[in-house]
């Protein structure tokens, strides 16, 4: 059964009733992520959405696991020509809650561990924007030939003026220095 994702929950009674939350989400409620896109404005506007799926399980050790994924649509700026990109991610999302550090250690490397309390409930809000947050790629960019055309300049290198003023010759200051090494060589043979 598929059911639309609570602000909060209580993770251990979702588990034990196996919930599935499936839906979207708008951009606009993942204020994180909303800072790392472009154009946060246009993007309310135009209902940019997070896509999600949440599965609460046990597994046969009565641990709490949440598996699911999560894919946006994000409006980033390109690192080649500065113009914005929009970059598909998707995130798996793989967690086993733990209520120590004890259990933490204790899993196995595809789940993150979740630090809960016992009675905390959780916001599964803020594991969306984690997961979405950690699949931006490092530098996004546009692919080979699709960039923005940079803005070029008409003037040949001849025609323009120097982008550094050049300043004149003037004594080495360390002149001196050599000298003296070359005069304690002289004074040696």
């Amino acid at each position: 059964m598929s059911a639309s994702l609570p602000e909060r929950l209580d993770p251990w009674r979702a588990a034990q009733a196996a919930r599935v939350f499936t839906g979207t989400i708008e951009l606009a409620r993942l204020p994180r992520l909303a800072e790392a896109v472009l154009g946060l404005a246009p993007l309310v506007q135009g209902g940019a959405e997070v896509c999600y799926r949440l599965a609460f399980e046990r597994d046969p050790r009565g641990r709490v696991r949440v598996f699911g994924e999560v894919e946006a649509v994000l409006r980033l700026p390109c690192q080649r020509c500065l113009g914005e990109v929009a970059v598909a991610v998707s995130a798996p999302l793989r967690l086993a809650l733990v209520r120590s550090e004890q259990q933490a250690e204790q899993l196995d490397e595809t789940l993150d561990p979740v630090l809960v309390e016992d009675d905390e409930p959780v916001q599964p809000l803020d594991w969306i924007e984690d997961e979405l947050l950690l699949a931006i790629p490092a530098v996004p960019r546009h692919a080979p030939g699709e960039c923005e055309a940079p803005v070029s300049v008409d003037a040949s290198p001849a025609e323009s003026e120097p982008l550094l003023e050049t300043t004149p010759e003037r004594d080495n200051p360390f002149a001196i220095l050599a000298s003296l090494k070359s005069r304690g060589r002289d004074d040696e043979d």
